[in-house]
């Protein structure tokens, strides 16, 4: 059985260019297209299709207020569409599958629809915050590092500022980060974490964690001692790399 999407934005070349790629792809069946809030609102109360391809600005009704709106027994999976990031929380919100900025690559397109298939297959809902945090890395891949990440309670998502981070632990297939008093879970592997934040103010220490420098008040043995208290091991392995970290001319105790 098909996939059956339906294209929704304002702009004519944009939505082509959804199309085409689309159309390279034998498990999808466009049913439709639409430039505005209001017929795509009836495409989807009328046909329920699986897949949305939404933008998020349009004149009258955005993406958000249409899904909003939809009012579906059976709300199709959405990947937005829009030229602005400042959309990622709210858009995150809305469990979208993921998000596309303008202009974006086939090579990305096709990575969109495969989480949307793989979702599909494993017949699960995606994860609002894993999703964020897997667009931050999107939309900051100038910056190569990340600066926030996204964490979810009580089904709501906020963003943490990695500065604010005092350090991390693995936990199966999570990663509790500690900030403060708060801790967080977030579903994200240990070496994609690690990738993902700045070598320059992180540091792995240990198979299952990695430590902000900024918080290291000391290395007692094979131990760092934070400005906490918290005393977190450094494995004999990591132990070399450690030292030689702590030589660097810009790290001052």
């Amino acid at each position: 059985m098909k996939l059956r999407a339906l294209i929704v934005d304002d702009e004519k070349p944009a939505r082509d260019k959804i199309r085409y790629f689309l159309e390279l792809d034998p498990e999808i069946e466009i049913i439709g297209e639409s430039e505005s809030g209001q017929d795509a609102l009836q495409i989807i109360r009328t046909k329920s299709p699986d897949l949305v391809f939404l933008d998020i600005q349009m004149p009258l009704m955005d993406g958000f207020a249409l899904l909003k709106r939809s009012g579906s027994k059976r709300p199709p999976m959405v990947i937005f569409v829009t030229a602005y990031d400042e959309y990622a929380v709210k858009a995150f919100e809305t469990s979208a599958v993921d998000y596309l900025l303008k202009p974006f690559t086939r090579k990305r397109f096709e990575a969109a629809l495969r989480k949307v298939k793989e979702h599909i297959h494993k017949k699960s809902i995606p994860d609002s915050a894993e999703q964020a945090f897997a667009v931050l890395r999107q939309i900051q891949n100038g910056n190569k590092y990340i600066e926030r990440i996204a964490v979810k309670s009580d089904h709501e998502i906020s963003f943490l500022r990695c500065e604010q981070i005092d350090w991390i632990e693995s936990e199966d297939n999570y990663v509790l980060v500690h900030s403060g008093k708060c801790t967080h879970m977030i579903r994200e592997s240990m070496n994609s974490m690690g990738q993902s934040l700045n070598p320059a103010h992180f540091l792995r220490i240990h198979r299952g964690i990695i430590v902000n420098v900024d918080r290291i008040r000391e290395m007692r043995g094979s131990s760092l001692i934070l400005e906490d208290g918290s005393a977190l091991p450094v494995s004999r392995r990591m132990k070399p790399k450690v030292k030689q970290f702590f030589l660097k001319p810009h790290i001052f105790f």
